[in-house]
């Protein structure tokens, strides 16, 4: 499931000036699809290591709160 469900979460970023990012999980909406991958590619350190390297990319690694659901739950756990 892409993120536009949870599109109602920008009233964080109107009311309180916070920025909120939404974020699809590699294979999802409209991340990237690496379908010709085999299962065992699937991992959730794949999915930990992508995380990881959004953060770093926009520069708030140190300094966030993560919100995720069902599998997107499970990582940020």
């Amino acid at each position: 499931m892409s993120h536009i469900y949870m599109i109602s979460h920008t009233e964080i970023y109107s009311l309180y000036d916070i920025p909120v990012i939404f974020y699809d999980q590699l294979g999802i909406g409209k991340s990237t699809h690496l379908r010709d991958k085999p299962a065992e590619c699937w991992t959730p350190e794949l999915f930990m290591d992508e995380l990881d390297n959004l953060l770093v990319q926009l520069g708030v690694e140190s300094d966030f709160d993560l919100l995720g659901h069902s599998w997107g739950g499970m990582l940020a756990a």
